[in-house]
């Protein structure tokens, strides 16, 4: 694969500090971390650029390769065994349908809402298969696979045992771990139509609604309509796929 991100590498406040970016999941994610030589750097950044792509591909509804799209497509009668983190994210975002009360909802789309479509998803956590029991059922990640993505960056740095980093998906997902070069925590400012900060700290921050400009790509599941407000919510959590959802 070709490495196609940006990069600084710069002696800070004693320490050290890598910072990358790059355009995926339809957005633009920045990744910071601290306190690591530049050979390491470069390959944690390498690892990190693989599992983002190697996620896009895998949750990518409008890609007809992804198995996502095979997924959707084939209507999955029988039990199939899917990619671990295909499984995982639905697995995530079944257990949010039930956390909120039914309003996030992956089968949800413009024109059709139903229940029975996201109770038609069964798992086996035994197997890690999944199967769909009638017909019509498309599953659609968009809701949760940023904050999936964020997360699972930031079991690749802590994993290399980096504990200092901030990973921010798009101004949507943010994880923050450990601390930044000059104090406690990294103090995010998420909107720039606002003046609220946050210091974060091992948690996740997550922004979601509609601006004056697109207005069209939330649905509501309780009426299969976009949601028109032009409103914002932002809101912490312990991890970005939670907070996501």
């Amino acid at each position: 694969m070709n490495k196609d991100y940006q990069f600084i590498y710069k002696k800070v406040c004693q320490g050290t500090l890598f910072y990358m970016w790059f355009k995926s999941m339809n957005t633009r994610i920045d990744i910071v971390f601290r306190d690591v030589s530049r050979a390491q750097a470069l390959t944690v950044a390498d690892t990190i650029y693989e599992k983002v792509f190697y996620l896009h591909g895998l949750m990518n509804r409008f890609d007809p390769r992804s198995e996502l799209s095979r997924m959707n497509r084939s209507g999955l009668f029988t039990d199939t065994t899917p990619d671990k983190d295909l499984y995982n994210v639905i697995r995530i975002a079944l257990a949010g349908h039930k956390m909120t009360n039914g309003v996030f909802d992956i089968t949800t789309r413009p024109g059709r809402q139903s229940e029975q479509d996201i109770h038609g998803i069964s798992l086996d956590s035994l197997t890690c298969s999944i199967r769909f029991l009638h017909k019509g059922i498309q599953i659609d990640l968009g809701g949760i696979a940023k904050g999936y993505g964020a997360d699972r960056v930031a079991d690749l740095l802590l994993k290399e045992q980096i504990p200092d980093f901030l990973i921010n998906f798009g101004n949507s997902s943010i994880v923050a771990h450990g601390n930044q070069p000059l104090g406690i925590g990294w103090e995010i400012t998420p909107n720039v139509n606002t003046e609220k900060r946050y210091c974060l700290k091992n948690e996740a921050l997550s922004s979601s609604g509609n601006n004056n400009l697109n207005t069209a790509h939330i649905v509501d599941p309780r009426t299969g309509k976009y949601v028109t407000r032009t409103d914002v919510i932002t809101l912490t959590a312990p991890d970005a796929a939670s907070g996501e959802i």
